[in-house]
């Protein structure tokens, strides 16, 4: 770059960002995509416990019949609190030198929005029962979590892993971080450690959809 250059947003915006990787507008969206968040948190908690149905999936969950095995928590949602509890406690200056920042603008607004859409529901059209079954699927077997809730989110789908021999994979080197929380604990996605249980098989053909 030379001296006359000037680094641009690497979100893509195309905003000038002299001395950050992301410019300060997409940081403020990122900012307000936290807090609105937040904003729907207890919400999230309840579904996570099971106390609230999601919003998108409470005409099918009424006409559940009262018997037979659930999962203990809502996953989904208690990884996308998680998140936000983590996200919480990052600055503006942070965010704008988080790397890769095209992807986190998008990924914390995507993951805001599904937030909100669970506690609120959409606002203008009638959800697609069959295609919000599918979105938390296949986003939650992509979510970077700790082990043990990966590994629970497995045994929701009929796929058990020990979290001992996750731990193994990893000092071997056959299985690598998808991320750390803020307090540096290595994160793994449900889909990851399904490819290091059947590296031959594709993740997506033993995660039902």
């Amino acid at each position: 770059m030379t001296e006359t250059e000037i680094h641009l947003c690497e979100t893509g915006c195309a905003r000038p960002a002299p001395s950050t990787l992301m410019c300060w507008d997409c940081v403020d969206d990122i900012v307000r995509a936290v807090e609105r968040g937040w904003s729907v948190s207890d919400g999230l908690l309840a579904i996570s416990r099971r106390e609230m149905a999601p919003q998108l999936l409470r005409t099918e969950a009424t006409t559940r019949p009262a018997y037979g095995p659930t999962e203990p928590m809502n996953l989904t949602a208690l990884a996308i609190l998680q998140d936000l509890r983590a996200w919480r406690q990052l600055t503006a200056a942070d965010w704008s030198q988080v790397e890769n920042p095209g992807w986190w603008h998008h990924w914390v607004q995507a993951r805001v929005q599904m937030a909100v859409d669970m506690v609120e529901g959409e606002k203008e059209t009638a959800p697609d029962l069959a295609g919000v079954r599918h979105r938390v699927k296949q986003e939650g077997a992509y979510v970077p979590m700790l082990v043990g809730t990966a590994t629970a989110w497995l045994a929701r789908y009929g796929i058990y892993v020990d979290k001992k021999r996750v731990g193994m994979w990893a000092a071997r080197g056959k299985l690598h971080p998808n991320g750390r929380d803020h307090t540096g604990t290595a994160l793994y996605t449900p889909a990851a450690i399904v490819a290091a249980l059947h590296p031959t098989r594709d993740p997506e053909a033993l995660i039902e959809v």
